[in-house]
Parts: structure tokens; C-alpha cells; sequence
């Protein structure tokens, strides 16, 4: 074999390991590497979805009061305000809203027939501090001694409570939770008529069964039940439709320690339910406190059962 063939097979063998050594070392890589790419490039990265809580609109009823058996209508979006858990009129009462009680006092006062129903709101969330059966009796109170204090008869508004748990506050301000509804009777004989047969009625009925309140010895603290609560509003509207309705407050105490300190143990108790009155919107000038101490005893002073029912205050008409 010629020197020449021998170098040209020995060319070609060394050609062919050097393709193999860049197969395997570069190409294989290369290939690799392009897969992997690929597969980070496919990669689909799902976007994350971020749901922001919805922020409810609070509720801001307007003062709206219409007729639709006459030809009264006004409407103000101003409204009386009330903070959560509160029966307290906030202040300052809108310029707008005094407009339109002015209106209602002239509507109501040329129109003796006619009678308007307060109803207060509240929601379920609310807690009740007030002496009335629910919380929007108790707002419905305020707006009506709002509305008698601009010279509108107690005898031409009615008031009542209604839960509605679709209240939203601004904050902790309740706007406008009050409805209101006017009545019409035939005549104003028939509605004195009415009135007359329902005053006498919640006068026997409250000369029947005195309010009663109980005490810890030593104690003036009170706290009422759903049934003293019941009875707190009938004396509250027998005082608002009976002319001239007054009620006493009459401390009692059991017999333990002097005379002198029960008889001022007894009065204290009267006037602090005075003031609880009074702050519930019953008119202080038509109540009288007084005390008898232990002089009135309903039980025996001899067990501790008989003296708890002793100490008492009772609340009754004049």
C-alpha cells in the first residue's frame, strides 16, 4: 500500500472519531439543552385571583312622610340619627327635618282625625338598655318627645318597634331607622271615643298589677325583665294620652337597720327609678316619688325570701 492510501485512510479515521467525540460532547448537550428550554418555555403559570371583600353601602333613610288618605307629603334626606345600641336622639336635628315637623304640626293640627305611627328600628345585634320591650320602641320614644316638644299633640302619635336586620350603620351610627304611618278615623268622635275606652282600660290594668321592682339589700341597682318592660311602655302611654296622668314612684325596704336610714334607703330607690324614667323619655313633671320604708311590708321580714320581696319599689297611677 502506497504511502499515499495509507495517509488518506489515517485522515478518514481520524474525521470520523473527531464527528463521534462532537456527537456525544456538543450536539447530545446541545439537544439537551434545547429540551429543557423547551419545557421551561411550555411551563403555564396560573394568575392568581384576589377577591377583595365588598364594603356594604350603610343605610341613610330619608325623612319621608306622606299621606296617601290626604294631601301631606315632605321628604327630606336628613333623618333622626341614632348611635348602635343607643335610644338617644343624636344631635344637632337637621334645619330640614325641623321644616318638615313644622309642616306635620300644621298638617296634624288642621286635621284632628288624623294620628301618626312612630316606628322605631333595630337590628338583632343591638342590645337593649333602655325600659322598653325592644330598642326601637325606645327610639321611637325620643323621636315622639322630639316632635311634642315642637308642639305636636302625644295624643296624635302613636309609637311601636320593628326589628329589621337589613340596618347597616355608618360606623357605629344608625341613619334615619324610623318608619312612619299616618291613620285617619271617621271622625274625631270616634277617635276620642277610642282613645277614651283604651285609657281607661290601661288604668285598670296598671292599678291592677303595680309595676315592681326589686333590690339587693343596700342596693338602688335595677335591672328589668321582659314583663317590667312590657309594663314600663303601658305606663308610659297611658301618661302620653291621659290628661293630667301622673304616677307615684314608692320606695319600700325591708326592716333591717334603723327607720330613718330605710325611709331615705326607700326614696333613694324611688329617684333613681325617677331618673331612669326620665331618661327613657317619661316627663319628670308627671312623676311624685316618696317612700314608706318598711312600713308597707307585702312579706314576712322574718326570711331572707320574705325581705328580698320587701325591697321593692312600686310604680302605680296617682
Amino acid at each position: 500500500m502506497s504511502k499515499r492510501i495509507l495517509h488518506f485512510l489515517l485522515m478518514l479515521l481520524v474525521g470520523i472519531i473527531g464527528c463521534i467525540f462532537y456527537y456525544f460532547f456538543c450536539c447530545k448537550c446541545s439537544l439537551n439543552g434545547n429540551s429543557t428550554t423547551d419545557k421551561k418555555n411550555t411551563t403555564v403559570v396560573a394568575p392568581v385571583t384576589v377577591n377583595k371583600p365588598k364594603v356594604p353601602t350603610p343605610t341613610s333613610n330619608a325623612f319621608a312622610l306622606s299621606d296617601s288618605e290626604g294631601n301631606f307629603s315632605f321628604k327630606a334626606n336628613e333623618h333622626f340619627n341614632f348611635n348602635a345600641n343607643g335610644f338617644n336622639l343624636l344631635s344637632p336635628i337637621s334645619l330640614n327635618v325641623d321644616a318638615g315637623i313644622d309642616k306635620l304640626k300644621t298638617y296634624l293640627t288642621t286635621h284632628p282625625e288624623k294620628t301618626l305611627d312612630i316606628i322605631g328600628l333595630y337590628t338583632s345585634k343591638e342590645e337593649n338598655t333602655s325600659a322598653y320591650p325592644n330598642l326601637g320602641i325606645a327610639r321611637a320614644n325620643s323621636i315622639k318627645n322630639y316632635l311634642v316638644g315642637k308642639g305636636i299633640s302625644s295624643k296624635q302619635l302613636n309609637t311601636d318597634g320593628r326589628l329589621d336586620d337589613n340596618l347597616i350603620p355608618n360606623g357605629i351610627i344608625y341613619q334615619g331607622p324610623v318608619d312612619y304611618k299616618f291613620n285617619t278615623f271617621e271622625s274625631v268622635a270616634d277617635e276620642e271615643a277610642q282613645l277614651k275606652v283604651e285609657i281607661e282600660a290601661l288604668r285598670k290594668e296598671i292599678l291592677a298589677d303595680p309595676l315592681k321592682l326589686n333590690f339587693e339589700t343596700g342596693s338602688s341597682l335595677i335591672s328589668l325583665t321582659a314583663t317590667q318592660r312590657a309594663k314600663m311602655a303601658k305606663l308610659s302611654r297611658y301618661l302620653d294620652k291621659a290628661d293630667n296622668g301622673l304616677i307615684d314612684i314608692i320606695g319600700h325596704t325591708d326592716n333591717t337597720g334603723s327607720l330613718a336610714t330605710n325611709i331615705k334607703l326607700g326614696m333613694d330607690r324611688a329617684n333613681t327609678i325617677k331618673k331612669y324614667l326620665i331618661k327613657n323619655g317619661i316627663n319628670a313633671a308627671k312623676i311624685k316619688t316618696l317612700s314608706k320604708g318598711p312600713n308597707k311590708p307585702i312579706a314576712t321580714n322574718s326570711t331572707a325570701d320574705g325581705r328580698n320581696k320587701n325591697r321593692r319599689v312600686e310604680i302605680t297611677l296617682e
